[in-house]
């Protein structure tokens, strides 16, 4: 099975990012959880 690409990217406040899929799929992709930690700091939080 083939997976939908991205093809619109738009961010959005809150560290959240409006994606538009080739199959008409648009959804809302909390990226919050994945900037915390020793990689990223607490300044990007």
């Amino acid at each position: 099975m083939l997976r939908p690409k991205p093809i619109e990217v738009t961010p959005l406040n809150n560290y959240k990012l409006s994606l538009v899929f080739d199959n008409g799929e648009h959804k809302i992709f909390d990226v919050k959880p994945l900037i915390s930690g020793k990689w990223f700091g607490d300044k990007y939080i």
